[in-house]
């Protein structure tokens, strides 16, 4: 997660995608103005990733 921290005033929140090692092979992050990205906002988007990407397989 990025709060204004790399761009000011751009959030992101990201998850890894880890292959069959357990270790991180992909990520998928969605970026949007800080504005709308609230603490609450970005919580929810990373759990929605987190869920998108749990059977994603990386080979």
């Amino acid at each position: 997660m990025d709060r204004n921290e790399g761009l000011e005033g751009v959030s992101c929140v990201g998850v890894a995608i880890l292959d069959p090692t357990g270790q991180p092979g992909a990520a998928i992050w969605v970026t949007g103005p800080s504005s709308r990205m609230n603490a609450t906002r970005l919580k929810t988007i990373g759990q929605l990733i987190h869920q998108s990407t749990a059977s994603l397989q990386i080979n």
